[in-house]
């Protein structure tokens, strides 16, 4: 069987690139690659590995001397690690642990005319909002600050529009502001930009923009 390699283009300015990690399933069977992962992203990345291990508990994480990444109060690793070994990237964050922190947690590197950024576990919730907003301080949905309970999910629809997915994910009431005229997909009513959207414990609310 012959494998072609693609060459890494270069990502464009203001489209960083984050590698998701590699966990172990527990499966009794396993793939064996004879290049060193994250395939055709080590020189891009500056990190490469070929160790992983589950974690029975979340792991505090720190943030990296000088990192420019700022971690909340209790931020975690979930689930597991890749064992990152860092070539020339830059280290973001570190996990607070005797034998996992030799291993750093997020990397990143320069390429070409943006970065490559390397997330070596499952962030937790905290830990996953701070490395989205570092990774775009300009929400790019229009969507301004949002309570800690509330997230936002856009896309393009087929006919042109954009889709917006609000999420509560909480038992207390949330609102927040229209960053343009909504229609909501179940009812069909506008809501005018700048007007404050309500949101029910554990809500979810669907609305399309032009």
């Amino acid at each position: 069987m012959k494998y072609r390699r693609t060459p890494v283009p270069h990502p464009d300015p203001g489209s960083p690139w984050t590698t998701s990690p590699s966990l172990p399933s527990g499966s009794p069977q396993t793939s064996q690659r004879h290049e060193q992962a994250p395939a055709r992203l080590v020189a891009a990345a500056g990190v490469w590995y070929d160790e992983v291990g589950n974690l029975p508990a979340e792991l505090p994480l720190r943030a990296a001397p000088g990192s420019p990444l700022a971690l909340p109060e209790g931020g975690t690793a979930t689930h597991g690690v890749d064992g990152l070994t860092v070539v020339d990237a830059e280290v973001l964050a570190e996990y607070e642990h005797p034998h996992f922190g030799r291993w750093p947690a997020i990397t990143t590197r320069r390429h070409g005319a943006g970065h490559v950024t390397c997330v070596g576990t499952v962030p937790g919730r905290g830990t996953a909002r701070a490395l989205a907003e570092w990774l775009s301080s300009a929400p790019s949905s229009g969507w301004g600050t949002l309570p800690a309970s509330v997230t936002v999910t856009t896309g393009n629809c087929p006919d042109g529009r954009r889709a917006h997915v609000v999420h509560d994910w909480s038992w207390q009431e949330a609102a927040v502001r229209a960053p343009g005229d909504l229609t909501d997909v179940l009812d069909g009513s506008v809501i005018p930009v700048g007007t404050s959207v309500g949101l029910g414990a554990w809500d979810v609310r669907v609305f399309v923009t032009s």
